[in-house]
């Protein structure tokens, strides 16, 4: 039987939050800390971080970062950046540099001993800080934030790098850093990963101390909402304009879980709706997968148009099991995509489907905001279907048995 659960999860200024749950009616089977996961270690062996790498682009592979906590020194710690060259440009002339503010204080900074020398620091922070924590004080469902950081030259003191000029909100993220991070999340399993940002994966994994997370992606501009009004209609106004990586990750052994029995849990979805940013949901009757994503209309100038991207991420066994799509091939052909906006007329985007290393890539880009709604549904010109059979499956972890009306078993389980 489908378990079908619609979870909004809210990125709103610089953080997200869940739907509450009543503590009554959760009672999960396990308790995800409510507070930030620290860097692993001898004594933290879960609940932590346990690496995190950065890739520019053009570099062969990722360049892992070191840990420090603040107010301890990272080797040749990351100095201020020279002030931004004035005057006409000539080829002696370097690139404009940030300018960054001290903002509120964080534990400490993942960073490399070159970060500065690498010019890293040009963007205005001097490392990263990885949020990683429950959602909110109700849910077991996870939420990560990178943000960047600032590092004192003299007492090594490391708080969030903030804009100059709007010195609430932080600087923005080099979009053109892939950055990856393993997370060890104890008995919590991924169901469905909503982020915003760029191509961001999620891959599981076990170790010693049970599940873990290794999640990347890269950063994208944001428009900032001060309130929830401004992301409804086309009036609305940014408050700020920031380019984030942050996700909420729905946890299936939380009973709030996402959607649909027998899925693989590696379903991921990214975008840069701020605001009102939706889980995929599952319709049974219509065969529909949909969801929403907002911002405010206008960028923080008032003029120009916040125009967005939406990216879904669908393991082919998963399109299996909900579709009855049984040659991932086919999935341009045999997927429609549907794009509203908010006023029920169409929406003026680019969109693609396709399939790589086995996950069909739904990819629609350039609509404009406030509040467009997706759906992918079935092509009725399509008509290769598999049909539903009543299954005998069994549980390749517990060995329990169950009998379902479906295409297949889906994630874990096999047809006896």
């Amino acid at each position: 039987m489908n378990r079908i659960k619609a979870i909004i999860a809210s990125a709103i200024l610089v953080g997200a939050a869940l739907a509450p749950v009543s503590a009554a009616t959760a009672a999960p089977t396990f308790a995800v800390p409510k507070t930030s996961f620290k860097a692993c270690d001898e004594t933290w062996v879960t609940f932590c971080v346990e690496s995190v790498s950065i890739q520019s682009l053009g570099m062969a592979q990722g360049e892992p970062l070191t840990f420090a906590k603040s107010g301890v020194a990272l080797g040749a710690v990351a100095t201020p950046a020279a002030p931004a060259t004035t005057g006409t440009a000539d080829a002696t002339d370097k690139p404009a540099v940030v300018t960054s503010v001290a903002g509120a204080a964080v534990a400490g900074r993942w960073s490399t001993e070159t970060w500065s020398a690498d010019g890293r620091n040009a963007l205005g922070y001097d490392g990263l800080f990885v949020d990683v924590k429950a959602a909110n004080a109700f849910t077991n469902h996870l939420f990560f934030d990178v943000r960047p950081v600032k590092v004192d030259p003299t007492s090594n003191a490391t708080t969030q790098a903030n804009q100059a000029d709007n010195a609430k909100y932080a600087v923005s993220l080099s979009p053109d850093d892939i950055i990856t991070i393993k997370v060890r999340v104890g008995a919590a399993i991924t169901d469905v990963t909503v982020g915003i940002g760029n191509s961001i994966s999620v891959t599981k994994g076990t170790d010693a101390q049970g599940n873990t997370l290794t999640i990347s992606g890269s950063a994208v501009p944001v428009a900032i909402a001060d309130k929830v009004s401004a992301c409804s209609g086309e009036a609305g106004v940014a408050i700020a304009n920031v380019s984030q990586l942050q996700a909420t990750i729905i946890v299936a052994n939380d009973d709030m879980g996402f959607g649909v029995d027998g899925v693989s849990g590696n379903m991921a979805v990214g975008t840069n709706g701020s605001c009102g940013t939706s889980t995929p949901v599952w319709d049974e009757a219509t065969k529909s997968l949909s969801w929403t994503a907002s911002a405010p209309h206008f960028a923080k100038d008032g003029v120009t148009v916040n125009k967005g991207f939406y990216k879904a991420s669908i393991p082919v066994n998963d399109a299996l099991l909900l579709w009855g799509l049984t040659n991932p091939k086919d999935a341009a052909s045999a997927l429609t995509v549907q794009i509203t906006t908010e006023e029920g007329g169409s929406s003026a985007a680019l969109t693609k489907v396709a399939v790589k290393n086995n996950k069909i890539i739904i990819d629609s880009s350039g609509y404009s905001y406030s509040k467009p709604n997706f759906k992918i549904i079935r092509n009725p010109k399509y008509k290769k279907w598999a049909v539903k059979a009543k299954l005998t499956c069994v549980d390749l972890k517990t060995k329990k048995v169950s009998k379902v009306t479906a295409y297949t078993c889906g994630a874990g389980k096999a047809k006896k």
